[in-house]
């Protein structure tokens, strides 16, 4: 299924141009997009301060995985913007500050990968296409799933929890805990395989 039929299916959700989505009837959404592009503007794009600060900016909000899944779609009229592989990082503050256990969302149709998914990641988030650098950096606990690829560094420092890449993944980073790294359903990454 194409993202063109994915928002067709969202009785909420329509084209309004063929590069440009938007969301209609979704408030939390426009704060999330507000906070975002404050957040992007000041271009403190180093962890865990630019983590941090995504994470102070959206703690008022009440979201919902689907806020979270809808924000990973719009993302898309970001794209051309300086640095927008960090926007992984602002994804995860959202993940992380989702009322919802398990959280949904979409890279597939973005043409740049983001690095640093599922960044201090507590929740089950799946990852519906390919992931930048660094999915799963320095995981605290539950488990992440990418339909797609990972670059470089997938689980650096995580202490727990798992990560399953139904892809391929270019490389593993160093495993400080309890976590582990499946591909396509193999172990191929824990404590055991790490340097720590």
């Amino acid at each position: 299924m194409n993202l063109e039929n994915y928002l067709q299916d969202l009785e909420e959700q329509k084209v309004v141009e063929e590069t440009e989505l938007k969301i209609t009837n979704n408030p939390v959404l426009d704060l999330m997009c507000e906070i975002y592009e404050k957040w992007h503007l000041l271009g403190r794009h180093i962890l865990p301060s630019s983590y941090d600060l995504a994470v102070k900016e959206l703690e008022s909000l009440k979201i919902s995985a689907k806020d979270v899944k809808d924000f990973s779609i719009v993302l898309k009229k970001y794209e051309k913007d300086r640095y927008f592989h960090v926007s992984g990082v602002f994804l995860s503050a959202l993940v992380n500050n989702c009322e919802d256990e398990n959280v949904e969302v979409h890279t597939r149709h973005l043409k740049e990968k983001l690095s640093d998914i599922g960044f201090e990641n507590v929740k089950d988030l799946t990852v519906i296409g390919d992931c930048g650098n660094w999915v799963g950096e320095e995981m605290i606990k539950g488990k992440i799933i990418v339909k797609g690829n990972t670059w470089g560094g997938t689980g650096e420092r995580m202490l727990d929890g798992e990560i399953h890449v139904e892809g391929k993944i270019d490389n593993t980073g160093r495993i400080k805990g309890k976590g582990k790294i499946y591909c396509k359903g193999q172990l191929i990454a824990d404590k055991s395989f790490s340097r720590y």
